[in-house]
């Protein structure tokens, strides 16, 4: 086979890319075409749209199960596959296959770690409706998780309350506790976010807690991750750094070690809030360390300027304007709009604290017209805010700081 596929690139008939998960063959769009007309000729076409699309329920039996390793066989974030997993849910819809709908739905992690929320959200919707109530309570249950987590970090609370509140409501005596559990501690973010601190780390908490007695570090790992997130809005020290030591101690057990990516940077907002930005180098430096291992480029960007902070108030000034560009350019890089609003906000405290205050004040009115303009929020972006609050917010403050009397109107209209 192998032999073939190769005289079929070397005849141009196909073409060979090697991402990191191996070699990746494409055929020309000519070919694609004739191959296509051919099986509509032959009445052989739905039969090739059900086997396709039941190829790739079964990448997604294979990424949920244990979670071990959430993309499975599809690869790392961005996918190459991405068009092919909307052609399996499209034909699941079309011809009414539930059961590829509901193993297809399973993919929502997936849209996650590819950086790709405001899709996730459509894709996992899209295969709730086919599946047509037929996938067990329990898997739905989860699912729903999935979609509350997904549809909070869109920034569309009243929707992510809803779905979390109407799963709660749901008779769970099928259901598994990590099911539940997972419910209620993302409907514990979307309620944090809305306001609600209160209910949102009640709700975080019992979910929580709710995982204590079942053997899934996954399901541990991610509402320990989500309730360390609501415990730092309310500003819970304490809950905060024991939910970043569970994700170390549950993350071992995943084997997906870019779990341990926000727990640090979670591990460094502790110390930052114990000892003042230069206690957290260390911390930042680990997760330098471990968003470049994993691929997450608005996590190290966002560790960059961790670091920059803690140089600034060590007085060296050089080597934080050093950090700081380096965080501005990697979130540019992987277009991770927040980090680039933070990381210019930070470069602004820098370049203000040499005396620049012209080219930070440039900066800062960049962020309050980034703030203005409508966006998609990007993935995981919830930690960010509740780590370092609004870049839109932080700049009008630094602004005002500089003597610029317009900061005043400009932070009353910027989004929180």
């Amino acid at each position: 086979m192998t032999y073939l596929l190769g005289v079929l690139v070397d005849k141009s008939i196909l073409s060979v890319t090697f991402p990191a998960e191996g070699a990746r063959y494409d055929m020309l769009e000519s070919v694609r075409e004739y191959a296509l007309a051919r099986l509509v000729a032959d009445g052989r076409l739905a039969a090739a749209r059900r086997a396709h699309a039941e190829y790739f329920a079964t990448l997604a039996d294979a990424a949920w199960a244990g979670h071990e390793e959430p993309t499975g066989g599809l690869g790392s974030a961005g996918s190459s596959e991405n068009d092919n997993l909307w052609a399996a849910l499209t034909h699941a819809r079309d011809a009414r296959d539930s059961g590829i709908a509901a193993r297809l739905a399973r993919l929502a992690w997936y849209f996650v770690l590819a950086a790709r929320v405001a899709e996730g959200r459509r894709f996992v919707e899209m295969a709730l409706a086919a599946a047509s109530g037929t996938a067990p309570l329990a898997q739905r249950i989860e699912l729903d998780a999935f979609l509350c987590y997904l549809v909070t970090e869109e920034g569309d609370l009243s929707a992510a309350i809803e779905i979390g509140e109407r799963t709660l409501a749901v008779e769970t005596t099928e259901a598994r506790a990590p099911e539940i559990g997972l419910v209620e501690a993302a409907l514990g973010l979307a309620v944090t976010k809305a306001g609600d601190v209160a209910r949102g780390a009640e709700l975080a908490g019992r979910g929580r807690a709710r995982l204590d007695a079942v053997d899934d570090p996954w399901a541990k790992t991610v509402a320990s991750l989500l309730r360390a997130q609501v415990a730092a809005t309310a500003g819970d020290v304490a809950t905060v750094a024991a939910m970043a030591s569970d994700v170390h101690r549950h993350a071992g057990g995943t084997g997906f070690d870019a779990f341990l990516v926000p727990a640090t940077l979670l591990e460094a907002w502790v110390a930052e809030q114990q000892g003042g930005p230069g206690a957290a180098t260390a911390a930042y430096g680990d997760a330098l360390e471990l968003a470049d291992g994993a691929g997450f480029a608005d996590h190290a960007a966002f560790a960059l300027s961790g670091l920059a902070s803690g140089a600034l108030a060590s007085g060296d000034v050089a080597r934080a304007e050093e950090l700081e560009r380096r965080a501005l350019t990697t979130a540019e890089a992987a277009h991770a709009g927040w980090a680039a609003a933070h990381a210019r906000v930070g470069l602004g405290r820098v370049l203000a604290a040499a005396g620049d205050a012209e080219t930070a004040a440039r900066l800062y009115r960049n962020v309050l017209a980034w703030g203005e303009v409508p966006r998609e929020h990007g993935p995981r972006e919830s930690i960010f805010v509740v780590l370092a609050g609004d870049p839109a917010a932080a700049a009008a403050v630094a602004l005002a700081g500089l003597g610029d009397g317009r900061a005043a109107v400009t932070a009353a209209s910027a989004p929180a």
